[in-house]
């Protein structure tokens, strides 16, 4: 996982795809995923707990992972 511009990539994992997401308070994200031409909006709760914000990220970034990636990997 790399960072910059407001941005962080993923990548380097060879089970992994490359993509780019930004999040800001309470869970919201933009994952950007430009092989596929997809970008994915998820929006949440804006009072979240400061304490829950890591964990959410994780869940987030698993279901991008596992939900939208595999089976575009799988189609190819």
């Amino acid at each position: 996982i790399s960072y910059g511009y407001l941005w962080w990539r993923r990548a380097g994992n060879p089970e992994a795809e490359d993509y780019f997401y930004a999040f800001g308070t309470g869970g919201q994200f933009v994952i950007l995923m430009p092989k596929h031409k997809l970008s994915i909006i998820i929006t949440s709760d804006p009072n979240v707990p400061p304490a829950e914000f890591n964990s959410r990220s994780e869940a987030v970034q698993g279901f991008a992972e596992e939900y939208l990636l595999s089976p575009l990997r799988a189609s190819q």
